[in-house]
């Protein structure tokens, strides 16, 4: 037993960075992923990009088409950078 009180601010910064945080960041990270790999909605108003004077036709990239797939992406790096952040929180402390 240490000596200090059950709910010292010394304890709670130890749940807040080995428990809480790297349960965040991981939750974070998994959201992203599933976001980046929803299919995108089918376009309901039938676009398409044209060219005049040119005999190419555009075709869309298959990633990072839609808003959701840049949110994904942007949800994974703060969920690693976060858990990475935790880890080294913990091998510092060593």
């Amino acid at each position: 037993m240490s000596g200090r009180p059950a709910g010292s601010p010394r304890q709670r910064g130890q749940l807040l960075l080995g428990v809480v945080l790297p349960l965040i960041a991981g939750v974070l990270a998994i959201t992203g992923l599933i976001l980046l790999l929803r299919p995108d909605p089918p376009a309901s108003f039938g676009w398409f990009a044209f060219v005049p004077l040119s005999s190419t036709t555009f075709v869309p990239t298959p990633w990072f088409s839609s808003t959701l797939h840049a949110a994904g992406a942007i949800l994974i790096g703060v969920g690693i950078a976060a858990l990475v952040f935790c880890l080294g929180w913990r091998v510092g402390r060593r």
